[in-house]
Protein backbone atom coordinates (compact mmCIF):
# COMPACT_ATOMS: atom_id res chain seq x y z
CA UNK A 1 0.00 0.00 0.00
CA UNK A 2 1.29 3.46 -0.83
CA UNK A 3 1.96 6.20 1.70
CA UNK A 4 -1.05 8.10 0.37
CA UNK A 5 -3.24 5.01 0.84
CA UNK A 6 -2.01 4.54 4.41
CA UNK A 7 -2.65 8.21 5.17
CA UNK A 8 -6.22 7.98 3.85
CA UNK A 9 -6.80 4.80 5.85
CA UNK A 10 -5.45 6.43 9.01
CA UNK A 11 -7.67 9.51 8.56
CA UNK A 12 -10.76 7.36 7.97
CA UNK A 13 -9.98 5.27 11.06
CA UNK A 14 -9.46 8.41 13.16
CA UNK A 15 -12.75 9.94 11.96
CA UNK A 16 -14.60 6.71 12.67
CA UNK A 17 -13.32 6.66 16.25
CA UNK A 18 -14.13 10.31 16.92
CA UNK A 19 -17.53 10.27 15.17
CA UNK A 20 -19.05 7.71 17.50
CA UNK A 21 -21.77 9.26 19.64
CA UNK A 22 -21.02 9.75 23.33
CA UNK A 23 -24.49 9.35 24.80
CA UNK A 24 -23.62 7.57 28.04
CA UNK A 25 -24.60 10.50 30.25
CA UNK A 26 -27.72 11.38 28.29
CA UNK A 27 -31.19 11.13 29.87
CA UNK A 28 -33.53 9.06 27.71
CA UNK A 29 -37.32 8.72 27.41
CA UNK A 30 -38.62 5.43 26.13
CA UNK A 31 -41.58 3.78 24.47
CA UNK A 32 -41.83 0.02 24.14
CA UNK A 33 -44.26 -1.53 21.70
CA UNK A 34 -44.67 -5.30 21.95
CA UNK A 35 -44.93 -7.80 19.12
CA UNK A 36 -46.64 -11.09 19.93
CA UNK A 37 -45.16 -13.90 17.84
CA UNK A 38 -47.27 -16.78 16.47
CA UNK A 39 -45.93 -19.07 19.24
CA UNK A 40 -47.02 -16.58 21.95
CA UNK A 41 -43.54 -15.23 22.75
CA UNK A 42 -43.44 -11.48 23.26
CA UNK A 43 -40.77 -9.33 21.63
CA UNK A 44 -40.19 -5.95 23.29
CA UNK A 45 -38.98 -3.14 21.06
CA UNK A 46 -37.59 -0.33 23.19
CA UNK A 47 -37.27 3.03 21.45
CA UNK A 48 -35.45 5.80 23.29
CA UNK A 49 -34.85 9.47 22.55
CA UNK A 50 -33.21 12.24 24.59
CA UNK A 51 -35.56 13.80 27.17
CA UNK A 52 -35.54 17.13 25.34
CA UNK A 53 -36.94 15.39 22.24
CA UNK A 54 -39.65 13.34 23.95
CA UNK A 55 -42.45 15.18 22.13
CA UNK A 56 -40.84 14.70 18.68
CA UNK A 57 -42.26 11.76 16.73
CA UNK A 58 -40.25 8.70 15.75
CA UNK A 59 -41.22 6.64 12.71
CA UNK A 60 -40.97 2.94 13.50
CA UNK A 61 -41.08 0.24 10.81
CA UNK A 62 -41.50 -3.31 12.13
CA UNK A 63 -41.42 -6.52 10.09
CA UNK A 64 -42.19 -9.62 12.11
CA UNK A 65 -42.84 -13.30 11.33
CA UNK A 66 -46.13 -14.07 9.57
CA UNK A 67 -48.91 -14.55 12.12
CA UNK A 68 -47.44 -11.99 14.56
CA UNK A 69 -49.41 -9.01 15.80
CA UNK A 70 -48.67 -5.71 17.49
CA UNK A 71 -49.90 -5.55 21.07
CA UNK A 72 -51.98 -2.44 21.76
CA UNK A 73 -50.70 -1.93 25.32
CA UNK A 74 -47.89 0.61 25.07
CA UNK A 75 -46.75 2.86 27.86
CA UNK A 76 -44.32 5.67 27.33
CA UNK A 77 -43.89 9.27 26.38
CA UNK A 78 -42.67 9.20 22.78
CA UNK A 79 -45.17 9.70 19.96
CA UNK A 80 -44.48 6.74 17.67
CA UNK A 81 -45.76 6.42 14.12
CA UNK A 82 -45.74 2.62 13.74
CA UNK A 83 -45.83 0.77 10.43
CA UNK A 84 -46.21 -2.96 11.09
CA UNK A 85 -46.14 -5.77 8.54
CA UNK A 86 -45.87 -9.53 8.97
CA UNK A 87 -43.43 -11.24 6.62
CA UNK A 88 -42.88 -14.75 5.35
CA UNK A 89 -39.68 -15.26 7.36
CA UNK A 90 -40.46 -17.29 10.44
CA UNK A 91 -37.58 -16.40 12.70
CA UNK A 92 -36.56 -12.82 11.94
CA UNK A 93 -37.79 -9.47 13.19
CA UNK A 94 -36.57 -6.27 11.55
CA UNK A 95 -36.99 -2.81 13.09
CA UNK A 96 -36.08 0.59 11.66
CA UNK A 97 -36.46 3.73 13.78
CA UNK A 98 -36.26 7.10 12.03
CA UNK A 99 -36.13 10.30 14.10
CA UNK A 100 -38.13 13.29 12.86
CA UNK A 101 -35.29 15.68 13.71
CA UNK A 102 -31.59 15.95 14.47
CA UNK A 103 -31.51 13.80 17.60
CA UNK A 104 -30.27 10.24 18.24
CA UNK A 105 -32.53 7.24 18.62
CA UNK A 106 -31.76 4.22 20.79
CA UNK A 107 -33.28 0.92 19.70
CA UNK A 108 -33.33 -2.40 21.57
CA UNK A 109 -34.96 -5.73 20.71
CA UNK A 110 -35.64 -8.21 23.55
CA UNK A 111 -37.44 -11.55 23.68
CA UNK A 112 -38.51 -13.16 26.96
CA UNK A 113 -36.40 -10.64 28.90
CA UNK A 114 -33.21 -11.37 26.97
CA UNK A 115 -31.69 -8.52 24.96
CA UNK A 116 -31.12 -9.72 21.40
CA UNK A 117 -29.77 -6.51 19.82
CA UNK A 118 -29.22 -2.89 20.86
CA UNK A 119 -27.92 0.17 19.05
CA UNK A 120 -27.75 3.95 19.40
CA UNK A 121 -27.80 5.92 16.16
CA UNK A 122 -26.22 9.18 15.17
CA UNK A 123 -28.38 12.33 15.45
CA UNK A 124 -30.89 12.54 12.60
CA UNK A 125 -30.04 9.10 11.17
CA UNK A 126 -32.16 5.93 11.11
CA UNK A 127 -31.32 2.97 13.31
CA UNK A 128 -31.78 -0.47 11.74
CA UNK A 129 -31.76 -3.73 13.72
CA UNK A 130 -32.72 -7.28 12.95
CA UNK A 131 -32.76 -10.26 15.25
CA UNK A 132 -33.56 -13.95 15.10
CA UNK A 133 -36.51 -14.82 17.32
CA UNK A 134 -37.96 -18.13 18.49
Amino acid sequence: MTKKGLLVLAVVALLAMTALPAFAGMNWCAEDPHVVLPNGNVVDIDVGVPVENQSDPVFLFIRAPRGSHLSPDMEGTIPLQIFFSPTARRSTITVIAIPSGMYPVMLKISENGQVLKQKVGHPGHPVHLFAHVQ
